[in-house]
């Protein structure tokens, strides 16, 4: 088998994902397909089925992946093991932990042809499993089914999601997982789909803690540990093998939603993962490999020079680049940043020259006069505005540069000559929220800690742009001496004010969603690209501050108006397809 590294993921996926059908006896808390008792009408027939090998056997893809709902309720489904075997496949499958799959089957699946089993475990006692999977005795079946797979010289594979219900348990599984005949040991982390909620995730640091209990069992285990929707843990793996000189090999390929990973739903919509439904098309009568090299989605998810915040910056992007499909279900961007990624990039935390920093090791050119595009120096005389101007300096940023970041001194006050800026800082947990964007003429000073010494936020370059700065004593002597730099000082202020006032008083008197949804009536414009429909432009993060909270909020409520059918979403773009439903809502 190709390992990934012979794969170039722009031509081809390495893992192809079918979601053979939605129907399964369990009830999972988290489960990503919101899985039913019964079949759907719609899904692939047999001989869709068998055509769905045919196009991945074109494309040669290393390794197919048979995944549910539980495919064992297909009754067909040891025909198509036998088919894409038998067309040069590679083949694994994820029964569901039921009574539905016994020790006949397995061995009729391991004569079929199928390389390997995989099934889900995420507890190491009845107790924990079960409450997860919602079914009595499932915790029991899945270690028949591993006992029996091991029997019949078929490699077994364990997938154990973590969430807040077993996050206190992953010692004792790691301890369950040495006594078990697996090859593999795949550590899935909750991206908030389907029946996964927000509320039972893990935070930032603590999967800092699990990646680096994984990274100690897997120097001892005798099967492979990786993660699923946390690509980070390949930046702890070459933290460490840095430290001691060694080079982890399955960390480092760079697989992700969409790059080197497509996945088929049960009726036969492509998607970048099963954690990411967004559709490029359907293999019903679209190139399975047409659409994974060519479709606009794919194209634009490997590209990584588009990713924006934290991903964008960091120097582990290329064999990381964050989870997209976290990014999209809580920011609604495919290329955002991970939310739960506690990582501070060098160029996003200290980044020499940065307009912060003592030392002034960027190019900078001092400004002759300072010029009345900026708010605060209107009213100025020309021979206020040359003295001041000889007191500016200006530095240039690329888009994605952090200009201040957290723990920088709080020295100087900023002025944006050019392009857009925007003010985030970061909680404990690693999440994200934008305190303001800046346009050109607008200005800031960086915000201090507690002791008002230290920035404890950070500011990046949304576009290419240009920045003065000045030393802060000396702007508070001008506002002190110069008449118009005060006055437009006390405006800059009281603006300031107004809106924090309307922003309570909004918070007070309507919810999150009519905030939300009137925000997005005001600022969309007709977009050509959608048949005229209104589309908004803003980001979530932008949404977010406009409205006063956090922007994983945002996401949930677009989510519910996408469920809706009220809009849809795009890539950096909300169409508004119910306006006049819409409207009801405010």
């Amino acid at each position: 088998m190709k390992g990934p590294r012979s794969v170039d993921f722009n031509l081809k996926p390495y893992i192809v994902i079918w979601e053979t059908t939605r129907s399964c006896a369990l009830k999972c808390l988290h489960c990503r397909a919101e899985a039913i008792d019964r079949r759907d009408p719609n899904e692939l027939s047999t001989t869709e089925a068998f055509a769905l090998m045919d196009q991945i056997a074109k494309i040669e893809a290393p390794l197919t992946v048979l995944t549910g709902g539980d495919p064992m309720r297909r009754p067909d489904i040891l025909e198509i093991v036998r088919y894409g075997t038998a067309r040069g496949l590679r083949l694994a499958l994820t029964p569901s932990g039921t009574p539905e799959m016994t020790r006949a089957r397995v061995d009729s699946l391991k004569a079929a042809g199928l390389a390997r089993l995989a099934v889900s475990l995420d507890g190491s006692t009845a107790e924990i499993h079960d409450s997860f999977r919602r079914v009595p005795g499932s915790y029991g079946w899945t270690l028949d089914i591993i006992r029996w797979a091991s029997e019949a010289g078929l490699p077994a594979q364990i997938n154990t999601t973590i969430t807040r219900y077993n996050l206190d348990d992953f010692d004792r599984m790691a301890d369950l997982m040495l006594t078990l005949p697996i090859v593999l040991w795949s550590v899935f982390f909750l991206v908030p789909v389907g029946r996964g909620s927000q509320d039972d995730q893990i935070t930032a640091d603590e999967y800092e803690r699990v990646f680096q209990k994984m990274a100690d069992l897997a120097e001892r285990a005798p099967f492979d540990i990786k993660s699923t929707e946390a690509p980070h843990y390949r930046r702890v793996l070459l933290q460490r093998g840095a430290a001691g000189n060694r080079r982890p090999e399955r960390a480092a390929f760079g697989v992700n939603d969409g790059k080197g990973f497509v996945f088929v739903s049960h009726t036969g919509e492509v998607w970048p993962s099963g954690f990411l439904p967004l559709s490029a098309g359907n293999v019903k009568r679209d190139d399975l490999g047409e659409l994974y090299r060519d479709s606009p989605l794919f194209r634009e998810i490997r590209d990584y020079s588009r990713l924006d915040g934290k991903c964008g910056l960091c120097e582990y992007k290329n064999i990381c680049g964050g989870s997209r499909a976290r990014a999209y279900a809580l920011t609604g961007d495919i290329h955002g940043a991970d939310p739960f990624c506690s990582y501070q990039p060098r160029r996003a935390g200290g980044r020499r020259g940065g307009v912060c920093a003592v030392d002034d090791d960027v190019a900078e050119s001092n400004m002759a006069v300072a010029p009345n595009s900026i708010h605060l120096f209107e009213g100025l005389t020309d021979a206020e505005r040359e003295v001041l101007g000889r007191q500016l300096t200006e530095k240039r940023f690329k888009s994605g540069e952090t200009i201040f970041s957290p723990g920088d001194a709080c020295l100087k006050v900023f002025f944006v000559r050019s392009g857009r800026v925007r003010i985030k800082r970061a909680s404990a947990c690693g999440r994200e929220q934008t305190f303001d964007t800046l346009k050109a003429g607008d200005s800031c000073a960086c915000h201090p800690d507690s002791e008002g010494m230290k920035c404890a936020s950070y500011a990046e370059a949304v576009t290419d742009c240009a920045v003065w700065f000045m030393a802060r004593d000396k702007f508070a002597e001008w506002a002190q001496k110069s008449p118009a730099v005060s006055r437009s000082l006390n405006r800059h202020l009281a603006g300031k004010l107004r809106s924090l006032s309307a922003l309570v008083e909004d918070l007070s008197l309507n919810d999150a969603r009519s905030r939300l949804v009137r925000r997005m009536l005001q600022t969309a414009v007709p977009d050509s690209s959608h048949q005229g429909a209104p589309t908004v432009c803003s980001s979530q993060e932008d949404l977010a501050r406009d409205i006063g909270v956090t922007r994983e909020t945002v996401a949930r409520q677009l989510t519910a108006l996408r469920r809706s059918k009220l809009i849809a979403t795009r890539p950096r773009r909300i169409v508004l397809l119910d306006k006049e439903s819409l409207k009801k809502l405010v």
